[in-house]
């Protein structure tokens, strides 16, 4: 078990745009995201620099013992707060996850006190992020299909 001690976050910065495109473009990662296409570094880098200065997107990177290990995101859409992450491939097996999104709701619910809910989507064959997002409080709400996916829509109560 990780000692909460040893996790950090830090708002992400353009300095960290070709780590997240490499962690991103990972195969387990494009395998367990809703779009599991490859990235282009261009696409990426537009993205990026545009979520940099979206005021509805938190983008922190995790860190343990002063290494990078993951990536989460909280966006704003339709009046809705949406949780990501990722895992970098080193760190995965370890039993960050859970921790490190844990530590990033507090934070989350320190700069946002108002937001009722955070959301977050997840493939229905993802079940370690199932398994995670459960434990974490997430009740689930919905299933859906998108194109050939289906998506588990789960939220977590603000208290």
């Amino acid at each position: 078990m990780i000692h909460r001690n040893f996790l950090d976050l830090k708002n992400a910065n353009k300095k960290d745009s070709k780590l997240l495109f490499d962690w991103s473009n990972d195969k387990l990662a494009r395998n367990n995201s809703l779009s599991n296409k490859k990235i282009l570094i261009n696409d990426h880098n537009k993205w990026f620099n545009s979520e940099l200065l979206n005021k509805n997107s938190y983008i922190w990177i995790c860190i343990i013992n002063n290494n990078p290990c993951g990536l989460i995101r909280f966006k704003k859409k339709n009046n809705r707060y949406t949780l990501s992450y990722l895992i970098s491939p080193a760190y995965r097996g370890n039993n960050y996850s859970k921790p490190m999104i844990q530590l990033a709701i507090n934070k989350f619910k320190s700069h946002k006190p108002r937001v009722k809910n955070i959301y977050a989507q997840v493939l229905t064959n993802n079940n370690l992020s199932i398994k995670i997002l459960k434990s974490l409080g997430f009740k689930f709400k919905s299933i859906s299909k998108n194109g050939l996916v289906h998506l588990l829509y789960f939220a977590l109560k603000n208290k």
